[in-house]
């Protein structure tokens, strides 16, 4: 009796829940990295600057992170203008 149940069960299973599949592994290559390694670099020194600035609450850690902020804040303006200017180009950086 049970391994009926267990069979009909089993095939339930098969014919209405779908396999798993990995998006790991068919995904295109540009979607694995899509930021340059520049750019994730700096962000992740915005971060470390942010997790020291936590830790210490020192005003120097503060304006560190601060800055890069700035910083990064600048560049993404400067891509924002360009792209009004030519979006075909911007696509390009996506």
């Amino acid at each position: 009796m049970w391994s009926l149940f267990k069979n009909h069960l089993l095939e339930g299973i098969d014919q209405n829940i779908p396999k798993v599949s990995r998006f790991y592994d068919w995904r295109k290559p540009s979607c694995k990295c899509p930021l340059s390694d520049n750019i994730r670099a700096k962000i992740k020194n915005k971060h470390k600057l942010w997790k020291q600035y936590v830790e210490t609450q020192s005003e120097a850690c503060l304006r560190k992170y601060r800055n890069s902020r700035l910083i990064h804040k600048a560049e993404q303006y400067e891509v924002a203008k360009a792209a009004k200017t030519n979006p075909k180009n911007f696509s390009d950086l996506c």
